[in-house]
């Protein structure tokens, strides 16, 4: 007795996959997890993103963003030399009350 199995996607030629992918598509439509919510934050994101923008509006939208992230790396970096700071500084206390 033989048996009948599925070919894999390596042994399908390109338009029997194709072929495949379409019928299994069709019959099982949206997935789940593809959420239709009108107010949620993904359909905002989306409204967002297929809007055109003009090149101003994205220049303006990149510093925006780049400026956030300079910000955010110079209080990293400041934060990092003010603890670095205190640890020589608490450190060369000790130092002085042992002598």
């Amino acid at each position: 007795m033989s048996v009948i199995r599925k070919p894999t996607k390596e042994e399908m030629s390109s338009e029997q996959w194709e072929r495949a992918w379409r019928q299994d598509w069709q019959k099982t439509g949206f997935s789940s997890y593809e959420l239709r919510l009108k107010h949620s934050i993904a359909h905002g994101e989306r409204d967002f993103l297929m809007q055109p923008r003009s090149l101003n509006r994205e220049d303006a939208r990149l510093r925006r963003i780049m400026s956030e992230f300079e910000q955010g790396f110079r209080r990293l970096h400041n934060s990092v030399r003010l603890s670095q700071y205190s640890a020589r500084r608490a450190s060369s206390q000790v130092i002085r009350t042992m002598n």
